[in-house]
């Protein structure tokens, strides 16, 4: 389907995809139907195939009484399009842009004082138009392409009528960027000052192990333990087994059964 510029406009205002990213539009600034300046609309623009039905155009008029119009078009990220500006000011593209041949810019000159130029615009790239420099926020003419302005560092306003009017939009989506770096390794060890209290680097692990010598608040122990402790336990167990094995005989169990022998009652039969 072939775009035209209030096409692109509607869309934009309807928060559709559009080849616009921005646009303005002040004072005497008219859309016009179907009118064809300078041979611009292509020829296999089909009104049957477009939604609209008719090309439109933008005219910025030149009025003695009101404020004469005024606009500034954004192109969107990924879009490019061409563009046609048609001005009834005599050789007004050519005294007023420079570097007009690097932006690859074609201007014609029309019917006898009239003049057009015609540029293929990307995203980012813009223009704005005021007719006789009346509209806030909106240069008299600028035009700038791959961040380079066109025009000439003061250019005159058109002071007379533009028409504007776009063809062959077209959107190529940009690449994917980059995946995703590697994952990060893991963070380097303890140094010398990242041991906790009773500890000590070692350079030969990279690690913290604990302080020599019952530093640090170690408690008195080294990696062999207390060697007092060490003697008591020792002393326990000796004295478990001896107690064990040499108890004495009272303090034994007797299994034997003892039968009380009945008192001496001698001499009591001489009675």
């Amino acid at each position: 389907m072939e775009w035209h510029f209030k096409e692109a406009v509607d869309e934009l205002e309807k928060g559709r995809p559009s080849p616009l990213s921005g646009f303005e539009k002040e004072g005497g600034a008219v859309w016009r139907r179907g009118e064809d300046r300078g041979g611009f609309i292509p020829s296999s623009y089909d009104p049957s195939e477009n939604p609209r039905t008719e090309y439109w155009i933008l005219e910025l008029q030149n009025k003695a009484f009101g404020k004469s119009g005024a606009t500034k078009v954004t192109m969107a990220p990924g879009w490019t399009a061409t563009w046609f500006l048609y001005s009834e000011n005599n050789e007004f593209f050519s005294d007023n842009t420079v570097n007009a041949i690097r932006a690859e810019a074609q201007i014609k000159r029309e019917l006898v004082y009239d003049e057009s130029l015609e540029i293929t615009l990307s995203g980012g790239d813009y223009f704005s138009l005021d007719v006789d420099e009346e509209h806030r926020g909106i240069f008299r003419f600028r035009l700038v392409k791959d961040g380079v302005e066109v025009n000439i560092e003061d250019p005159e306003n058109p002071n007379n009528e533009i028409f504007i009017a776009m063809k062959d939009a077209s959107f190529t989506p940009s690449e994917p960027g980059p995946g995703p770096g590697p994952a990060p390794g893991p963070g380097p060890g303890p140094g010398p000052n990242d041991c906790a209290p009773g500890f000590v680097f070692d350079p030969s692990t990279q690690t913290c192990v604990p302080e020599q010598n019952g530093g640090g608040g170690g408690g008195g122990e080294d990696d062999g333990g207390s060697p007092i402790l060490g003697f008591l336990l020792l002393g326990l167990v000796a004295f478990g087994l001896w107690w064990l094995f040499s108890k004495p005989d009272s303090v034994k169990t007797d299994s034997s059964t003892f039968t009380k022998s009945p008192p001496d009652v001698g001499g009591l039969g001489d009675a």
